[in-house]
């Protein structure tokens, strides 16, 4: 199910992270370097790809950290799996 698809979907905390949604793009956010930024949400990734992809399109929804990820009417190229991919 995508975020967009159903009203009052925030409010019910039923995608991403749940509750830890806003924790999560408000350190981002407070974060200095693009490094330090990669890597939080490279570790957010790691413990759940999906949570990660539902996440990242609420914060496109909802206009937060727009400057990595843009919005869902103009998104910006991030392609987690192949920046998080292993090495």
């Amino acid at each position: 199910m995508r975020y967009f698809e159903v009203n009052g979907l925030d409010a019910g905390r039923r995608v991403g992270y749940g509750t830890f949604n806003t924790d999560h793009s408000a350190y981002i956010r407070i974060l200095e370097t693009e490094e330090e930024k990669m890597e939080h949400m490279r570790g957010m990734y790691k413990t759940s790809p999906k949570a990660f992809a539902e996440w990242k399109e609420w914060c496109m929804y909802v206009h937060l950290l727009t400057d990595i990820f843009g919005t869902l009417e103009d998104p910006k190229e991030f392609d987690e799996e192949k920046l998080f991919a292993k090495d």
